[in-house]
C-alpha cells in the first residue's frame, strides 16, 4: 500500500492531480474499504474495513489457509461491500515477506494463488479502476460511481 501519498489522498477525497475529488458529503454513511494491507488508509480516512482481514498474509498461515482464509475475504468484501478496494497492480511473484514459507509448500503456494486470483476476479466484476499511483489501483464499487 502507498503510504500517505497520492493513493491515500484520492481515496480520502484530498483530491489529486488527474484524479476526481470525493467531496466528504459524496459518501454514503458507512463507506468501507478493502486493501492489502489497509490499517493506514482505515486510520487516515476514518472509513470502516471492508472486510475482517485487514491483509492478506493470513492466508498463508496453513496449507488450507488460503482457501479458508480467502472465503471468510470474499464473504465479508459481499457482505459489506466496501466502496473501495486498493490493490496492487505490479507485485513480485510472491510477496516478500512470504515468499519463503509458501516456496516450501506446494499444496499452500497453489492454494495462496487461488485464493489471490478469487480476489482479483471479485474486484473485477463489482469494482472499476478509477485511478492508478505508484503501482496502486484504487477500486470503486460500480454501485456509487457515476453511471
Amino acid at each position: 500500500m502507498v503510504r500517505g501519498t497520492e493513493a491515500d489522498q484520492a481515496v480520502a477525497g484530498k483530491g489529486t492531480s488527474g484524479s476526481e475529488s470525493i467531496p466528504d458529503g459524496a459518501r454514503p454513511p458507512g463507506s468501507a474499504i478493502w486493501g492489502d494491507p489497509c490499517t493506514r488508509i482505515l486510520i487516515e480516512t476514518n472509513l470502516r474495513p471492508g472486510a475482517r482481514l485487514t491483509f492478506t498474509s493470513p492466508l498463508a498461515n496453513y496449507d488450507d489457509g488460503p482457501i479458508e482464509f480467502g472465503r471468510i475475504l470474499l464473504t465479508d468484501l459481499e457482505q459489506r461491500r466496501p466502496e473501495y478496494i486498493v490493490l496492487r497492480e505490479v507485485t513480485p511473484p510472491l510477496p516478500r515477506g512470504l515468499a519463503p514459507i509458501l516456496k516450501l509448500r506446494t499444496k499452500r503456494l497453489a492454494n495462496y494463488e487461488r485464493a489471490l486470483r478469487d480476489i482479483r476476479d471479485h474486484v473485477s466484476r463489482h469494482y472499476r479502476q478509477e485511478i492508478e499511483i505508484e503501482g496502486e489501483g484504487v477500486y470503486r464499487r460500480i454501485e456509487f460511481g457515476k453511471p
